[in-house]
């Protein structure tokens, strides 16, 4: 992903405001940026995984979802 242009620095606000929540062992709530590697000064961004990116879960989610809406269309 490129963040070059209006269009694409758009895009990098929008990765960047990605977050998720951590539950400490005490049960406190710590709330951490999705893409931590994404700065105002990222030109782009490439996703990269060891072990694939279906196993990062904002990539397995959506697809999860996606496989499931084309397997079971709703009829209207």
């Amino acid at each position: 992903m490129h963040f070059g242009g209006p269009k694409g620095a758009q895009i990098r606000k929008n990765y960047q405001a990605m977050k998720y929540h951590v539950a400490d062992a005490d049960g406190t709530i710590t709330t951490l940026p999705l893409f931590p590697t994404i700065t105002d000064a990222s030109e782009s961004y490439t996703f990269r995984s060891p072990t694939g990116l279906l196993n990062a879960t904002q990539f397995t989610q959506p697809a999860l979802t996606l496989m499931q809406k084309a397997r079971c269309p709703r009829k209207y």
